[in-house]
């Protein structure tokens, strides 16, 4: 039986939606499942949004099937805090196979030449992101690998999904690296010729007329050692806009850590800022913790129980933050204390120590 949690459909719709010639479907078997939740999502403007639910069969089956939304977009299957995504571009049948326990690694995804495409995305940044070698190379030359898959058809969605993925966290495509803002240019040139009322074709087109404005000179390299920090400011687990020069203002030292909470490292890192917190924040600690995280509904549910400041930004954001504080890798931290940023905090066993002094 599926349980819908959201409704998102007019009544016109509804009404239209009697028919499956105008739906698309996804259907498949999840081994180990039965009994499960599994979730169908939607990207929106408030985020990845529950379009429907269905509890996986004993035999591991389950189906979904939506109203044709009028422009190509990404879905997901969300299965506990796994997730796994798929592109609809008007009304195909796609099949999926895979397993409770990697959900989002081990899978089958076929129907449509730009779903073979998104898999093989996610399978080449999963293989990445499980290489104990991971670097710099590696990582330019897995965007020009992904590159190279789009230029073959030049598909709009395979292109969306590959310019939103990330890396540890980090966006893999940023538009402040002169690479990466030619090839959002090209996806925004053969998105607005191909789609030009889609919406994200309008996100990726944004994205790259304000990075090619920016002025990428000399000094836009900022000291760290020396300049004044740059003013963040995003929302929170509860909606609420925070303001990192607010914070500055109001408390001695505000420690900035620019982190993940779907991340590996998260939970050891979160319980070790939050004993650092319980011991210095009535001193005048404060932390603000940055978030760029795809999955917003995971951000969401580990940062509403943490007791310091943690926001959340699009990946879009994020490559704009992350150029502005030169940050390459995560977890990063900085000290801020009396309207400076004072130092990078690259060994974290020093941190306890560091924040001490400035106390």
């Amino acid at each position: 039986m599926k349980h819908f949690c959201i409704v998102l459909i007019s009544a016109a719709m509804t009404l239209a939606s009697c028919s499956d010639s105008n739906h698309w479907k996804i259907s498949g078997n999840v081994d180990d499942g039965q009994g499960q939740t599994l979730y169908l999502e939607a990207n929106t403007s408030r985020g990845w949004t529950c379009l429907d639910s269905t509890v996986i069969s004993t035999s591991g089956k389950f189906e979904f099937s939506q109203p044709a939304a009028g422009y190509p977009d990404i879905y997901r299957l969300r299965l506990n805090a796994k997730s796994l995504y798929f592109p609809i571009d008007s009304i195909e049948n796609l099949s999926l196979t895979s397993n409770a326990l990697n959900f989002d690694r081990e899978f089958t995804i076929d129907g449509s030449e730009s779903a073979r495409k998104i898999m093989l995305i996610d399978k080449h940044i999963n293989a990445m992101i499980e290489n104990p070698d991971i670097n710099q190379d590696s990582i330019v030359a897995l965007k020009r690998q992904l590159t190279d898959l789009w230029l073959s058809d030049r598909n709009n969605l395979v292109a969306y999904y590959m310019l939103n993925k990330q890396i540890q966290g980090i966006p893999l495509f940023n538009p402040a690296d002169r690479f990466d803002l030619k090839v959002f240019g090209a996806v925004a040139t053969a998105m607005h010729e191909t789609d030009p009322d889609n919406p994200r074709t309008t996100e990726i087109e944004r994205i790259y007329l304000t990075n090619r404005a920016l002025n990428h000179s000399s000094s836009d390299i900022v000291d760290m050692e020396q300049a004044d920090f740059f003013d963040i400011n995003l929302f929170d687990a509860k909606g609420k806009e925070q303001s990192l020069m607010s914070a500055a203002k109001d408390n001695k030292v505000v420690l900035l850590s620019f982190s993940s909470n779907t991340e590996e490292f998260s939970p050891a890192l979160n319980a070790a800022l939050n004993s650092l917190y319980e011991r210095y924040h009535d001193k005048g600690l404060e932390i603000y913790q940055t978030s760029f995280d795809i999955d917003e509904f995971h951000w969401r549910e580990s940062a509403k129980n943490l007791p310091w400041i943690s926001v959340h930004g699009s990946p879009a954001a994020g490559a704009e933050i992350l150029s502005r504080y030169n940050v390459g890798i995560l977890p990063t931290h900085f000290i801020i204390s009396n309207g400076e940023l004072l130092e990078r905090i690259v060994d974290l066993t020093t941190l306890e120590n560091r924040i001490k002094k400035h106390l």
